[in-house]
């Protein structure tokens, strides 16, 4: 009886757990392998390790895309904060 009162909270996560890895774990992992090959198709990866993560970082381009998404985040979430704000205080004013 302690046995399977031990087991149960198991059983109830091992969907979860199935999913969270086959749906997260795997691209994650598959996504990071992939990151460090140089590839021309499914059948043709050379190994490069780190040489493009030095090529990105030494890439104009990306360090502007990288300015460009900071100024659109840091724009957009000061403007929704004060939309948000001026709406909550406008339903919460007592009439």
């Amino acid at each position: 009886m302690i046995a399977r009162q031990r087991w149960a909270p198991w059983l109830f996560l091992t969907p979860f757990i199935a999913l969270f890895a086959v749906f997260w774990l795997w691209p994650l992992l598959r996504s990071l392998v992939l990151s460090l090959h140089h590839t021309a198709g499914p059948h043709h990866q050379t190994f490069v390790g780190a040489g493009n993560y030095a090529f990105l970082l030494q890439d104009p381009l990306f360090w502007k895309a990288v300015w460009n998404t900071t100024q659109y985040a840091v724009l957009f979430v000061v403007i929704e904060l004060v939309v948000a704000l001026g709406l909550a205080l406008a339903l919460n004013h007592p009439r």
